[in-house]
């Protein structure tokens, strides 16, 4: 009954006595019966590498939820607590761009690198989940990744995938999923 996608975040440091995020994405989707759980396993010995934001579902409690994974700071969004980023209830997204700033944080400063604005910026495919969002709240459903999904920014040549459930289809153990260009 727990869905669990994810999008990368920028790199944030490795922690070398870490476990490897593929094995706790395992065990977390295995094991993982509920949020608090799924969270558990991901957090558990990260090793930082493979920095995410998690997108977490379940289908038994009907409970979203959103969590940033950086190695030494997180953040987790409820929907049970009514905690929803950008002010979109009802809807969290994930497009390579962290929003929470301890997590943005832990790669700054950069002292080889460009100065940068740290707090979180909407990027050009932030703008268009929220412009979607707000042109069809009440109305989002499996339908509406076809609508996200049919053209640019969301679909772009930087993108890889994009995948929507909802909770009627993850008990049925279904997605929609969009790989490659």
């Amino acid at each position: 009954g727990v869905v669990l996608t994810e999008t990368t975040i920028r790199q944030t440091p490795f922690n070398v006595h870490g476990t490897p995020v593929a094995f706790r994405a395992r065990m977390a989707i295995q094991y993982g019966g509920n949020i608090d759980e799924v969270v558990k396993q991901l957090g558990t010995r990260n090793n930082g590498l493979y920095t995410n934001e998690w997108i977490i579902g379940d289908a038994k409690t009907n409970e979203i939820a959103m969590y940033e994974l950086g190695t030494n700071h997180t953040k987790l969004w409820r929907s049970s607590k009514e905690e929803w980023f950008g002010n979109t209830p009802g809807f969290y997204w994930g497009n390579n761009n962290a929003k929470d700033l301890a997590v943005k944080l832990e790669d700054l400063p950069n002292p080889q690198g460009e100065p940068e604005y740290v707090p979180f910026v909407p990027g050009v495919r932030d703008l268009a989940w929220m412009e979607l969002y707000k042109r069809y709240k009440g109305e989002i459903d499996e339908q509406f990744a076809f609508k996200a999904f049919d053209n640019g920014p969301l679909v772009s040549a930087a993108t890889m995938d994009a995948k929507v459930v909802t909770s009627d289809m993850a008990k049925q153990m279904m997605v929609w999923a969009e790989f490659g260009r």
